[in-house]
């Protein structure tokens, strides 16, 4: 590295309030260091531990189940929350963006940070022995073009932290069989989830699927350029071909829960395969890591014949004319984490 990219590093707020607080957010320790004012906005900065949880990565993976549980696992141990708003001495701002900085020797931007909280007595001493790597500092950044306040620094900072929404994956990873096609009304699955101890239950409006190829083109028809469309037709074509070949439709399951909540399907012979591995991102052939891609899936309908909110969910492969049985996993639900307000004292 050369001198005069560190020195760009080098963090020097036109202002500073320091607010110094340690409080517990959704189960974490969170140091609240400072509000800084710098280029006509405000800035929010805060540091907590992560748990890198290496020992997950020891074992080897069976199942591409296996590869996700341990995914889910890794996220929930390690969440980030974000902050809507805070009010200081009655005057609110609004975040709209937030930078999580991840210290390690690598990374000086970070440390440099890390060192200017350090310099200013902010960082307690029992967080000594936390190792560079577990720990991140996030800098909540103010909604552009707002008002910064000003703040009296005579008289107590009274601060208030909006933290917002959240979701949380819960696996369930219930095995169940059902045709495609439309279902009959009261068509309940039931299932039990450890976390809350108690059972759960959906209702299966249809199994159906669709091309999503045909999708892919008619988005690209939009693209005037002819080479730009044709470069984005086959990067889009190159991202799902491994996951749904041509010739194969996706398979959707549309369902209703009493309580609106989301779920996740898969079918199970997916989960049961052996994860894809690359060495890296350039080979060709899977010999080292897992890779995967998303779909969402929508309704025209706003509910089922239940009565319930309709939703949908795409799973995986499945030949374009295949009117059978399918053997489908409720792989997990999403935990909606609603919205809190934090009082530093």
């Amino acid at each position: 590295m050369y001198l005069g990219l560190l020195k760009e590093f080098l963090f020097h707020p036109d202002e500073e309030y320091i607010i110094n607080r340690t409080l517990n957010v959704r189960g974490k320790d969170v140091l609240l260091l400072s509000l800084t004012k710098e280029n006509d906005t405000c800035s929010l900065w805060v540091m907590r531990k992560r748990d890198l949880h290496e020992e997950l990565y020891e074992v080897e993976v069976e199942t591409k189940r296996d590869e996700m549980l341990r995914h889910i696992e890794s996220s929930n141990r390690d969440h980030n929350f974000f902050l809507n708003q805070m009010e200081i001495q009655g005057n609110i701002v609004e975040f709209d963006t937030s930078f999580n900085h991840y210290v390690h020797e690598n990374n000086w931007e970070a440390i440099v940070k890390l060192l200017h909280f350090v310099e200013l007595g902010l960082i307690p001493e029992e967080w000594d022995n936390v190792e560079l790597e577990n720990l991140v500092i996030t800098e909540f950044r103010q909604k552009e073009g707002d008002y910064v306040p000003v703040i009296d620094t005579t008289k107590d900072l009274s601060i208030l932290l909006y933290i917002g929404q959240d979701t949380r994956q819960v696996p369930i990873l219930h095995s169940f069989k059902a045709h495609m096609g439309k279902q009959d009304m009261g068509k309940k699955i039931i299932y039990y989830d450890k976390e809350l101890g108690k059972e759960g239950c959906f209702y299966i409006n249809e199994l159906t699927s669709y091309d999503p190829y045909e999708d892919i083109e008619k988005m690209v028809k939009n693209i005037e350029n002819i080479e730009e469309r044709e470069r984005v037709l086959d990067d889009l074509i190159n991202a799902i071909k491994d996951y749904c070949p041509r010739g194969k439709n996706l398979a959707i399951i549309e369902y209703e829960t009493e309580d609106d909540t989301q779920l996740e399907f898969y079918l199970k012979e997916y989960l049961d395969s052996k994860p894809i591995i690359y060495e890296d991102y350039n080979e060709k052939e899977p010999i080292g890591r897992s890779t995967g891609i998303g779909f969402i899936a929508t309704t025209d309908k706003d509910k089922g014949i239940n009565g319930y909110k309709l939703r949908a969910s795409v799973m995986q492969a499945i030949d374009k004319d295949y009117s059978g049985e399918l053997q489908i996993e409720l792989f997990s639900r999403y935990l909606i984490i609603p919205e809190e307000i934090v009082k530093v004292l």
